[in-house]
């Protein structure tokens, strides 16, 4: 590794991932950080039932439809894919070659009050992971940046943990 975190001397594809657009993405974020901020807007709509259809930037994906994962299942969805995504990303940069790479996700939330019932905040109150990674000549060093990376690198992590400031408007049309 260079000092600036980036591979030194092999900037190839590794993990399926092109070292050299990480590497460049690093250095143009490094030079204008205003290149890293993100804003993204999704729709969804009705289409019958609890179900719905999302898109954004060109792709849907139908909610709660039959045999379609529900908003909660999507958050564990969403937050072990990112999970996945930190570590494949981290992983690369290092130099460390995965052959499996599983996140299991555990969760409990409580629906009464999603049910107009008195009970708990509504959403999860308890959620954990478990990464299973099979990298041949991992060493300790690096599954402890790894570990460090999950915790503090991961958008979605960060957002469940830290909050967001969350406004909800209802405008008739």
């Amino acid at each position: 590794m260079t000092a600036d975190g980036l591979p030194e001397g092999r900037l190839g594809t590794l993990n399926g991932m092109d070292e050299t657009e990480i590497a460049a993405a690093i250095a143009e974020v490094r030079t204008d950080p205003a290149r890293a901020e993100r804003h993204p807007r999704l729709v969804a709509e009705w289409v019958g039932a609890d179900r719905s259809l999302a898109r954004i930037s060109g792709k849907t994906l139908e909610v709660n439809g039959p045999g379609q994962m529900d908003p909660m299942q999507l958050v564990l969805a969403a937050l072990a894919s990112c999970e996945i995504d930190v570590i494949v990303t981290h992983a690369t940069l290092m130099g460390v070659a995965i052959e499996a790479l599983e996140v299991h996700v555990d969760a409990h939330f409580d629906v009464r009050t999603y049910l107009g019932l008195d009970g708990p905040p509504p959403g999860y109150d308890r959620l954990s992971l478990e990464v299973r990674l099979r990298a041949p000549g991992i060493t300790q060093e690096q599954i402890r940046r790894l570990q460090d990376a999950i915790e503090r690198y991961s958008p979605v992590g960060a957002t469940l943990t830290h909050g967001v400031r969350f406004a909800a408007h209802i405008r008739t049309v």
